[in-house]
């Protein structure tokens, strides 16, 4: 990784701005590019091929010069494609008879130097070396992975049926505690050497089923249905044992 720093003036203070090179990052983007690439060369085949039939047979009513540039600038219109791509349009009484097209090899170099692989970091924390600031920064990925499973279970953030300010501060105060516990989930899971994604982690969890088993002699107990191995190495992760004999249900060990 590549790093070029810099001070600047940026809403009215004083900023750190760290320019920041990924290989990985790039690879993913020029990937992308080229699937976009791929994309609308198909589609502007597609076009010729059709300005080309009309042009030898003059049925229908043929494609208008504005129309066939306004399909151009919608396909071209995501990941710089415009930049590298040359476009020659032949065009009679306002309408198109041929589209010819290249993609600029020199060009596209040009925009995967200047624009791939790179994002922009700010930050006040002056004192901090680059290195800390990158790792701050894709800290992030997992704050924002929480608030995304949390808002996409009922009940944890979504949905909020409340329109006075009182009751929203308290739905906020809940929803933290959910993200909160989300996150106090995950550095369990670590500790415990255990490398499963939280939102499956949950996943299993939720698929765990008490039942309750009532004895000809009149007695009952709650039992922790079968697991599997995942469910298995969560409930030893998070001593699911000891919790439920603390709520009267029993958890059954492996045959």
């Amino acid at each position: 990784m590549k790093v070029y720093r810099n001070r600047r003036e940026l809403w009215g203070s004083e900023r750190t701005l760290l320019v920041v090179f990924s290989p990985t990052f790039y690879r993913k983007q020029r990937a992308t590019l080229t699937r976009e690439q791929e994309k609308a060369d198909e589609r502007l085949a597609e076009l010729a091929r059709a300005i080309g039939a009309w042009r030898e047979s003059r049925r229908g009513k043929g494609h208008a010069e504005a129309s066939v540039r306004r399909k151009i600038r919608r396909w071209t219109g995501r990941e710089h494609l415009r930049e590298f791509l040359d476009v020659e349009l032949e065009v009679k009484d306002g309408k198109a008879v041929e589209l010819t097209w290249r993609w600029d090899r020199t060009k596209k170099r040009a925009v995967q130097r200047r624009y791939l692989g790179k994002q922009i970091l700010v930050t006040d924390r002056h004192d901090w070396d680059d290195v800390t600031v990158v790792s701050a920064y894709r800290r992030l990925t997992r704050t924002e992975s929480l608030f995304r499973i949390s808002k996409s279970r009922p009940g944890v953030w979504w949905p909020m049926f409340h329109w006075t300010d009182s009751k929203i501060r308290v739905h906020s105060l809940y929803c933290f505690f959910a993200l909160l516990l989300l996150a106090v989930l995950r550095l369990e899971l670590r500790e415990a050497g255990l490398r499963i994604h939280i939102d499956r982690a949950i996943r299993r969890l939720r698929a765990l089923d008490e039942t309750l088993v009532v004895y000809a002699d009149g007695g009952a107990d709650r039992v922790l249905t079968d697991m599997d191995p995942t469910q298995r190495e969560l409930a030893d992760a998070l001593d699911l044992a000891e919790l439920a004999s603390a709520l009267g249900t029993t958890v059954l060990a492996d045959a």
